[in-house]
């Protein structure tokens, strides 16, 4: 849940899968129109605990395709789950 985010989560991933890195920017393509910056951006930036990742604004969608992207990415590698419990 919120407060879990941490500077440049998911970075590696985004680098080495298509399939992760599909997701993210899929998401960031998305939420361009609705958030006052790029969220990739915010979720990727190179910094300590920053301000705009710890504002909801960001850090509710950032969790989601954090999420969504790994859990794709899971999926990709033939893993299927058998529910859900929450999404944070």
């Amino acid at each position: 849940g919120h407060g879990t985010q941490y500077p440049r989560m998911g970075l590696p991933f985004y680098e080495a899968f298509p399939v992760f890195r599909k997701i993210v920017d899929q998401a960031d393509e998305i939420c361009r129109p609705l958030l006052p910056g790029s969220l990739k951006e915010e979720i990727f930036k190179d910094r300590g605990k920053g301000k705009a990742f710890d504002q909801t604004l960001f850090t509710h969608p950032g969790l989601f395709t954090i999420q969504w992207a790994t859990y794709q990415l899971l999926r990709s590698e033939g893993f299927e789950a058998q529910g859900f419990i929450g999404s944070s």
